[in-house]
């Protein structure tokens, strides 16, 4: 144990004569108190190392003298109090500091949820049929029919929900008139044929709705006599979902002259390992002004896929 003493100065209240047991801390006599208060004050009584080789007993009750104990009970006192005040110090800091992790965790999850919900799908740009790779034009019909598959996922990131874990590909369609004349695409019919011979039809809404509610019945109707009622499928989609698959899902019954029509076919190929490879796409029933049917269309998906990476859309 190490102890400390006090240059004594004129003006310091003497401590001669007192019982060493006086000093005992924390029980100090009046001129020891004034004393103590005194040396603590006084910015010309520095503390310095006097021995280290007294007796290691309690305070005021070895036979040190006076001062030699009454200064270690201070030494102490200003250590205690000054660990104390690191201690608070330390867990004022620690709490701090674990209050702004609680504080970060729980705002990244919540940063994260906002941008998803604040995330909208909005339509590609169609440009012209005959500039996407896979593409049919027929120059005597003045009329152009392309598909762009989004079946990558960096492609497919437009959509807020991820049609492909529902067994969706997506497929941008888009159609261009360059003739003089409108054309008509209420009798059209689309189909994606894969090299397996499955021939694959686009999705309608109730379809998409059907699928995505995640529907806990069997929706196959046993063989009556008398036919029932169809039931409804349990479960359903949130709003915004319904939205993006009505804003999403090719519409146009009609191509104005010298203009594009454009939306998604979504092909249901679960089940299909690389739907696309080998696949063909076919476009029947669009007629002209005059109401005559135009020759079929057929790209084969090859092209799509063959295709240099720069020259996809």
């Amino acid at each position: 144990m190490v102890s400390y003493g006090v240059c004594v100065v004129a003006g310091v209240p003497s401590l001669a004569g007192l019982d060493p047991s006086c000093f005992a801390y924390p029980a100090l006599t009046g001129r020891a108190f004034l004393f103590r208060r005194f040396a603590a004050w006084a910015s010309c009584v520095p503390l310095f190392h006097l021995s280290s080789s007294y007796d290691k007993t309690p305070y005021g009750t070895g036979r040190v003298g006076g001062i030699k104990v009454e200064m270690d009970a201070l030494s102490c006192e200003v250590r205690a109090r000054s660990s104390e005040r690191e201690a608070i110090s330390y867990n004022s800091l620690m709490h701090n500091a674990v209050r702004r992790v609680a504080t970060v965790c729980a705002l990244v999850p919540l940063f994260c949820l906002c941008a998803l919900a604040a995330k909208e799908f909005v339509m590609p740009t169609a440009q012209p049929a005959r500039t996407y790779p896979a593409h049919d034009d027929h120059p005597t019909e003045k009329v152009v029919v392309a598909v762009d598959p989004y079946d990558l996922e960096d492609k497919a990131s437009i959509f807020t929900v991820n049609y492909r874990n529902y067994g969706y590909v997506p497929v941008f369609f888009v159609i261009t008139n360059d003739g003089d004349q409108p054309i008509s695409l209420v009798g059209m019919k689309a189909q994606l044929n894969t090299k397996d011979r499955s021939k694959l039809y686009p999705a309608t809404t109730d379809d998409l709705l059907r699928r995505l509610s995640h529907p806990s019945r069997n929706d196959r109707q046993p063989t009556l006599p008398i036919p029932l009622p169809k039931k409804e499928v349990k479960g359903g989609v949130s709003r915004k979902t319904w939205d993006e698959i009505e804003q999403a899902q090719f519409g146009a019954k009609a191509v104005e002259p010298h203009s594009t029509a454009r939306g998604f076919l979504f092909f249901d190929v679960s089940g299909i390992s690389n739907a696309l490879a080998g696949a063909n796409f076919y476009l029947m029933g669009v007629h002209d002004g005059k109401g005559s049917e135009l020759m079929y269309f057929e790209i084969p998906m090859e092209k799509y896929l063959s295709a240099p990476q720069e020259k996809r859309p």
